[in-house]
């Protein structure tokens, strides 16, 4: 039977039928299926350590009144509802506790457990698969099949992470029954299923592409990658069960959508049991969360669909750039054309959760602090541009010696460094740049910022124009004949984003000091430098940024010339030999 059915995978998806025989052997399975229902034994045991101890007279999980004689009164104090009822063996009556209370505790305790073992496990596995086969050169025979693209990738996303999903499977049982027992809205449970499966499209996309792009790194990129979504997710645990944590009103917000756990806010809320009671997944305050003033997050229909279509947004991207790296590792990332959609997709998305508003301080403040905020979301962007669409070296001389052979583009110059592939980036990231700027400046003029509004304009202004300089200097460095061009670029921006600020912190430089104008977070500074002082900067900025701009296209010129010369001389050398 199982033979059968791995034929009709192999019918369907060939790739999934390679992962899947490769994994699928009865000593796997068995080892998967026995180490699930041992971990399953385990949290169950502990959970059932976690009822009062016979010492205990009060516990969160008892429900009885403590009888009238009770030396725990005082002062004619109001009896505790959480007294531990027993009988004259000390055993505790099993009408006395809170079942529902214990049965809501494992389930979400198996939840998370999913959550880490689908997305760090799963995230792990995918990328050390596909570094493996980089290593052993198959995957470049895998690249050479006719099958598209996302039959490839779709079917090592289904396939690689095969034994996990056996793993939390054989949860599900346990998992469901703990949901009926808690009395828990089961159709929340399902839309909570479905968040999981969304989450683990996203990160697993988002995963191969990574794997894909940092083929370089080896077997650390596997530790690294899962690595980062291990810490993302125990800050994200962390929020869920402490229970007076609450929003920070910013747009760093926006990564709360991204964890499955606060999906499970809206699970816990529907037990009948109060907030205070359960301890944990506090849903009043994630549902303080506001998107451009809607309040999305207060209904668990809205923030599920939210979330769903957050997920989408961000897995259409990543296989965008899959699309583009799987067939040819040379490509860039993105096309330019792609990145001008997600820099307005990523600047629209946390632009809305940047007004918020809190309960103290004034408004007009933590608008113009949201939008240094913002700033450094669009400093962060377009240094993952700068990786994204800067061409190779020998791309970049090859479009050089083309343009120069062909005088009839140069009328299309503008339109190649806009939308071509082999270009240079920077007059790209420039777009991106005026795009994500107009928005905020759109936001700016709209919102009350009052006495923060000129600051505000001129943080945008300084920003974007220090962005400029890290990615022409990110492209110089790219140019280079050295070994490793990427590493030494991100090295050499990475220096010129943290070098000032260690010497600030040695100056002990305030961040309103006009030092900090040339830093890359240039907008509180901006709040109390003077127009003249501004002004100044921004004449600095631009002439070095033209004239390196300049000296970058006279050196592409120049190795055109070059490189066209060193051929027609060979044309020229093998027709005088013939």
């Amino acid at each position: 039977m199982v033979s059968t059915l791995l034929d009709r995978i192999g019918e369907w998806n060939p790739q999934l039928f390679r992962e899947l025989k490769g994994r699928l052997k009865p000593r796997n399975l068995g080892l998967a299926a026995g180490i699930s229902l041992l971990g399953q034994l385990l949290v169950f045991l502990f959970y059932q350590a976690q009822l009062p101890a016979l010492y205990e007279e009060t516990h969160r999980l008892c429900i009885g009144n403590p009888p009238p004689d009770w030396k725990g009164y005082v002062g004619g104090a109001n009896p505790p509802n959480n007294f531990c009822l027993r009988d004259a063996a000390k055993v505790i009556l099993p009408d006395s506790l809170n079942w529902q209370l214990w049965w809501l505790d494992l389930f979400t305790g198996l939840s998370i457990i999913a959550i880490f073992a689908l997305l760090v496990g799963g995230v792990y596995l995918l990328i050390a698969d596909l570094s493996n086969e980089e290593r052993r050169g198959t995957f470049g025979f895998i690249r050479l099949s006719p099958r598209s693209t996302f039959s490839v990738l779709s079917g090592k996303i289904l396939g690689v992470p095969a034994l996990l999903y056996v793993f939390v499977g054989l949860m599900l049982p346990l998992n469901f029954y703990a949901a009926i027992a808690a009395k828990v809205s089961l159709p929340l449970v399902f839309g909570f299923y479905g968040i999981l499966a969304a989450a683990c499209i996203f990160f697993y996309s988002a995963s191969l592409l990574y794997g894909l792009v940092s083929a370089g790194l080896g077997s650390f990129q596997a530790w690294l990658g899962s690595g980062l979504v291990l810490g993302f997710l125990w800050a994200m645990t962390l929020f869920f069960l402490s229970q007076g944590n609450s929003p920070s009103y910013t747009p760093l917000d926006w990564v709360l959508p991204f964890s499955p756990t606060n999906a499970l806010n809206y699970v816990v809320s529907t037990a009948p049991h109060s907030l205070d009671k359960i301890g944990y997944g506090n849903v009043k305050n994630f549902a303080q969360l506001t998107w451009f003033d809607w309040r999305i997050f207060d209904r668990a229909a809205t923030a599920y669909s939210f979330m769903f279509a957050n997920f989408a947004l961000w897995t259409y991207w990543a296989w965008q750039g899959l699309q583009r790296r799987y067939p040819n590792p040379n490509a860039t990332v993105f096309s330019k054309s792609n990145s001008y959609w997600l820099s307005g997709s990523l600047i629209v998305a946390t632009m809305g959760f940047a007004l918020q508003q809190r309960e103290w301080g004034e408004y007009e403040r933590h608008l113009f602090d949201n939008f240094g905020v913002l700033l450094i979301f669009v400093l962060v962007l377009c240094l993952g541009l700068m990786a994204a669409l800067s061409p190779q070296r020998p791309t970049l001389y090859d479009w050089a010696r083309y343009r120069h052979q062909n005088p009839q583009y140069r009328r299309s110059l503008l339109k190649d460094l806009v939308w071509g592939e082999k270009s240079p980036a920077t007059v790209a990231i420039a777009l991106n740049l005026a795009l994500m700027s107009i928005l905020l400046f759109l936001g700016i003029l709209l919102l009350p910022f009052k006495e923060f509004r000129l600051p505000a304009l001129f943080g945008v202004l300084l920003t974007a124009s220090m962005v400029l300089i890290y990615a022409t200097i990110a492209q110089k460095v790219l140019m280079m004949k050295a070994q490793k061009r990427g590493i030494w670029a991100t090295a050499v921006v990475g220096s010129a984003i943290v070098l000032p600020l260690i010497c600030s912190l040695f100056l002990r430089l305030e961040p309103t000091r006009s030092f900090w104008l040339l830093s890359a977070f240039p907008t509180w500074a901006a709040e109390q430098a003077t127009a003249t002082t501004i002004f100044l900067t921004l004449l600095g900025q631009w002439t070095a940024i033209t004239l390196a701009n300049l000296q970058m296209s006279k050196q592409l010129r120049h190795a055109g010339e070059s490189q066209t010369k060193v051929l027609l001389q060979d044309k020229t050398s093998n027709y005088v030999l013939n």
